[in-house]
């Protein structure tokens, strides 16, 4: 049974994010940057959505 789950974030908001994992690792891309408390506001959210699921 395929159950569809919506992430809390939508694909431009969690694709701000995943440039990061490439830039630290390998530091060959020029990425537009967001703030500190930008993306801790997106990690809050995604982990007070992921508790959520799995309770």
């Amino acid at each position: 049974m395929d159950k569809a789950i919506a992430p809390p974030l939508g694909p431009e908001e969690l694709g701000r994010l995943n440039p990061y994992a490439v830039i630290f690792r390998y530091d060959e891309m020029e990425i537009e940057t967001i703030t500190r408390d930008e993306a801790e506001t997106m990690v809050k959210t995604v982990r007070r959505w992921a508790g959520e699921q799995i309770r």
